[in-house]
């Protein structure tokens, strides 16, 4: 579109909002991994009413890890990796990332993906399931809904995160 930076696309049209879904997860989920697997219980499932709609998918929540501070998500429409960063030599392809971003295992960094997906090549009237996978490096610990260490204290939070799907109608 016109006076939009470089690489940045509009999407057009439609805008009548068909239905929500929610999903919450407000328990703590860890993974040492070092290869993408299912972030467990951050999914949502969807079934639009119509071929020619679209899925605004928003997810918040937050993160922590030990040792590599490094955490990186990728978003999935079933088994189908969508809204990530270009192929470059061996860099990782994710939807969000972070690295280096505290130094401890105290802090947590607030995730925060939005995704207007197309529904294609879909283009389906039945159901559709987003996730996420996400992995660690350098053998840490990453924490879902907590800090990595988890400390039973004041100041060592636990919290809640969320993705919401929204059914947008041409």
């Amino acid at each position: 579109g016109a006076g939009l930076p470089t690489g940045f696309e509009a999407v057009a049209g439609g805008g009548k909002l068909k239905q929500i879904i929610q999903s919450e997860l407000t328990t703590v989920v860890t993974t040492t991994s070092s290869s993408y697997v299912a972030l467990t219980g951050v999914t949502a499932s969807i079934t639009p009413t119509a071929t020619s709609s679209k899925i605004l998918i928003m997810l918040t929540g937050s993160m922590s890890t030990t040792v590599s501070n490094q955490g990186h998500l990728q978003l999935f429409r079933d088994t189908t990796q969508i809204h990530m960063g270009d192929a470059a030599g061996d860099r990782d392809r994710d939807s969000y990332a972070y690295r280096d971003f505290v130094g401890s295992s105290n802090g947590t960094i607030s995730v925060s993906i939005m995704y207007l997906d197309p529904n294609t090549p879909g283009d389906t009237t039945t159901a559709i399931v987003y996730s996420i996978k996400w992995k660690t490096a350098d053998s840490s610990t990453l924490s879902w809904n907590s800090t990595s260490n988890d400390v039973d204290g004041a100041g060592f939070p636990r919290n809640a995160s969320s993705v919401i799907l929204l059914e947008i109608g041409a």
